[in-house]
């Protein structure tokens, strides 16, 4: 597939026929319940909600598959996950990277809601969260996966 230029790429992005049905934009579908002409139906749907099928509105709908796609294409990458606020999203970055037993570092300047999630949320996963204050780090040091720090 040839590479399409930047403006081309933005016009066209998560514009497939499924999501316009035939218009020129993706069509704005608003639904928190979805109707299945049968049991077996839902049951299919549930089991590949992760692959883009509508299963229960708030876990997506055709207009969200349709930015999911236009994000992935703009981006190069191999999937989009949308979440309702910045919150959510720092929050399932975070708990898709760490783990248990991990050691996180947190900028005493970043977003206020994150700081909270790391000193509430974090020690009951039994992992040491530093928020490091306006205090300049002089020395980090990681080695065999445990961190050091220095402030002055």
């Amino acid at each position: 597939m040839e590479k399409k230029q930047n403006r081309t790429q933005l016009i066209h992005a998560g514009r497939q026929k499924g999501y316009t049905l035939g218009g020129v934009n993706p069509v704005v579908q608003r639904a928190s319940s979805i109707i299945f002409d049968s049991l077996a139906e839902k049951k299919h749907a549930v089991a590949n909600r992760h692959q883009q099928t509508l299963f229960y509105g708030r876990r997506g709908t055709t207009t969200h598959f349709s930015l999911q796609d236009a994000m992935t294409e703009l981006e190069q990458g191999t999937g989009c996950a949308l979440f309702p606020c910045g919150a959510a999203a720092i929050a399932n970055s975070i708990l898709a990277f760490v783990k248990t037993g991990d050691h996180i570092l947190v900028s005493g300047s970043a977003y206020e809601l994150l700081r909270t999630f790391v000193r509430k949320y974090w020690p009951t996963c039994r992992s040491r969260p530093s928020i490091l204050t306006h205090l300049k780090v002089t020395r980090l040091v990681i080695v065999s996966s445990r961190i050091h720090v220095s402030c002055s």
